[in-house]
């Protein structure tokens, strides 16, 4: 009777661990579905302690908040989206551990309803809230780590409009002349795009698209970040705006309202590449006619720049 009931034990013994480690292994990979907005509470990121909010039907594999620093695991390919209700959250933003570095941050523009989208590739991410926009942290204007203490950016002057060319007759048999715009190019960065580039992404291309725009005469901001010399590498509603401009003088787009104004798609893309490898033969005129019509537009343009570094210079001294 005893060898009985001790063998009953020890196989009640052995279901009962085999069931507790199967249950263990499953919590290990169960993805994480908010049901509703989940608060995270006292989020540490240099001198701003503020709460953040894992928003309604955000997944990923796990999350975990420790020692003042929250992360995200693996988020899933459907969304996971952070907000803050605090106003004094000026933005979020979200580092790749693998990568060790910054990759994505949105503008707490309305507390509570604003949110940045964590990226869909496998990492865990640091998500921290910042008391500056996404736009200052990028041009170095935010708050510093380690000692502390803030950077004074210089106001911004205000944009100078480019002088509208004088209507040219039209010469039969001669070329058009190339606007100065594309004669530029030659200064211009030789990038190369191959991928979306749109407002929020934090990247290289960025800053390549950037002095590419500016050197074209597209000017992402007259002054401040993303500015020629001051190129950045977020891409934010000034960079946008500089990108819509390109997008109608290219004719990549009608209005500023079609399917993708403000944004590097497959059209853009093409279109940047080629002009960013305009070769100098392709950019001399055909005539003496050309000639003086290029040197024209060049000079208009010189004198476009000449009037922003005037106003750099006046802002500085």
């Amino acid at each position: 009777m005893l060898k009985i009931i001790g063998k009953s034990f020890l196989l009640f013994s052995v279901l009962t661990i085999a069931l507790f480690l199967s249950s263990t292994t499953n919590a290990a990979t169960t993805d994480f579905v908010a049901d509703g907005n989940v608060t995270v509470s006292s989020v540490v990121y240099n001198s701003l302690t503020a709460d953040l909010l894992i928003m309604d039907g955000s997944k990923a594999e796990s999350w975990n908040f420790n020692s003042d620093n929250f992360t995200v695991t693996n988020p899933d390919t459907s969304g996971f989206t952070v907000g803050s209700n605090n106003s004094a959250v000026k933005s979020i933003r979200v580092k790749s551990h693998n990568e060790n570095r910054e990759t994505t941050c949105a503008d707490n523009t309305t507390a509570g309803t604003s949110y940045v989208t964590l990226p869909i590739t496998a990492d865990t991410y640091s998500v921290y809230p910042s008391s500056s926009t996404c736009e200052v942290a990028a041009s170095g204007g935010g708050s510093s780590g380690g000692g502390g203490g803030s950077r004074t950016r210089t106001p911004p002057v205000a944009p100078v409009t480019p002088a509208t060319p004088a209507a040219t007759p039209a010469v039969p048999g001669v070329v058009p002349a190339i606007p100065a715009s594309l004669a530029l190019a030659r200064a211009s960065v030789n990038a190369s795009f191959n991928r979306l580039l749109n407002v929020g992404l934090v990247d290289e291309d960025v800053r390549n698209l950037q002095r590419f725009l500016n050197s074209n005469g597209f000017v992402v901001a007259p002054a401040g970040p993303g500015a020629p010399g001051e190129e950045t590498n977020y891409f934010g509603a000034l960079t946008r705006a500089a990108v819509v401009k390109f997008q109608l003088a290219n004719e990549v787009i009608q209005t500023t309202t079609d399917e993708g104004a403000g944004q590097v798609g497959p059209r853009t893309r093409t279109k940047l590449n080629e002009l960013s490898n305009i070769s100098v033969i392709q950019l001399q005129p055909v005539s003496d006619v050309g000639k003086q019509e290029l040197i024209r537009s060049l000079t208009q343009q010189l004198q476009v720049l000449q009037a922003q570094l005037q106003a750099l210079l006046e802002v500085n001294n």
